[in-house]
C-alpha cells in the first residue's frame, strides 16, 4: 500500500499466510544463507555478487504483492534487476547508501523479530530553511512485511544489538 512521505512514496505490503510463505522461501533459501560470505566493513553477511539461482522462485512467490505494486505505480510488469539476501548477526549494519541501477529497491523481512530489531532507514532529501535539514524514517517493519522504496533514497540499517540474526531478501526492481 502506498504511503507518502514528502514529495515522494515508498510501499508497504503485509504478505498474506506468511507462515506458509516463508516456509516456501526456506527451502529455496536454505542453502543459499549458510553460504553467505561475510562483508567485513560492516559484520553483515550476503550473497550479493554470487551465483543465485532463487530469484525466480522468490519472484513467483511474491507474485501478489508485486502485482498491487504494478498497479499503483501504473506498470504493466518488472524486471529484476538483482535479488539478494542479508544477514546482520550482532553488531552487523550497513551504512547508509543508494542503488543506482534501478528506479527502486525493495527488502522482504524474512527473520525478522519487531522485539529485537530495527528496521530500515530512509533518508529523506527533503531539505528546508524550517527543517534545515533532512528527515530520517522508519517505515512499519515486521516479518511478513515488503517494502519498496525508490532506488535513489540513501537508506541504511542499525547495528543488530540481538543474538538473534536479521534477515532480508533484497532486490532492486524497474516497472514497465
Amino acid at each position: 500500500m502506498k504511503q507518502p512521505i514528502v514529495g515522494d512514496f515508498y510501499y508497504l505490503y503485509a504478505i498474506e499466510n506468511w507462515k506458509e510463505v516463508k516456509e516456501e522461501i526456506r527451502k529455496e533459501l536454505d542453502s543459499t544463507l549458510s553460504q553467505n560470505v561475510e562483508q567485513n566493513l560492516n559484520d553483515f553477511y550476503s550473497d550479493r555478487g554470487n551465483d543465485r539461482n532463487y530469484t525466480n522462485k522468490v519472484m513467483s512467490i511474491l507474485k501478489q504483492p508485486l502485482a498491487e505494486f504494478c498497479k499503483e505505480t501504473n506498470s504493466t510488469s518488472l524486471d529484476i534487476i538483482d535479488c539478494w539476501t542479508v544477514s546482520y548477526m550482532k553488531g552487523g549494519f550497513q551504512s547508509p547508501h543508494s542503488h543506482t541501477v534501478s528506479k527502486y529497491s525493495a527488502c522482504l523481512y524474512y527473520g525478522f523479530d519487531n522485539n529485537e530489531h530495527d528496521g530500515t532507514r530512509l533518508i529523506i532529501n527533503n531539505y528546508s530553511a524550517e527543517t534545515n535539514g533532512t528527515s530520517i524514517i522508519t517505515p512499519r517493519a515486521e516479518e511478513g512485511i515488503l517494502l519498496i522504496y525508490p532506488s535513489n533514497y540513501l537508506h541504511f540499517s542499525t547495528p543488530n544489538k540481538s543474538e538473534n540474526p536479521r534477515t532480508l531478501i533484497c532486490f532492486d526492481i524497474n516497472p514497465n
